[in-house]
Parts: C-alpha cells; sequence; structure tokens
C-alpha cells in the first residue's frame, strides 16, 4: 500500500512541476518579449529625440 502511495504522490508531483515548469516558461517568454518591446521603444525615443 505504502509503494502504491509514494507512486502516486510521485507521479503527483511530477504532473506539477511540469505544469509549473511550463507556466513559468510562459513568463519568461513574455517577460522577453515585453523587454524587447521597451527596448525597441526607448531606441525609437532615443533616435527620434
Amino acid at each position: 500500500m505504502s509503494i502504491s502511495y509514494r507512486s502516486k504522490t510521485v507521479k503527483y508531483y511530477q504532473k506539477h512541476t511540469i505544469q509549473w515548469l511550463w507556466q513559468m516558461r510562459c513568463l519568461c517568454t513574455v517577460g522577453s518579449i515585453c523587454a524587447l518591446i521597451v527596448d525597441c521603444m526607448q531606441r525609437m525615443i532615443n533616435f527620434a529625440v
């Protein structure tokens, strides 16, 4: 019983860790895109001035 419970717990944590990693990856991707947009806007403003 304890072995099956342990394997279920491991699978549960693996599943949620993978979901968390995907969420972090999405956040990092969105963050880097926003940083690129801000960088481009700053360059355009500096170029215009």
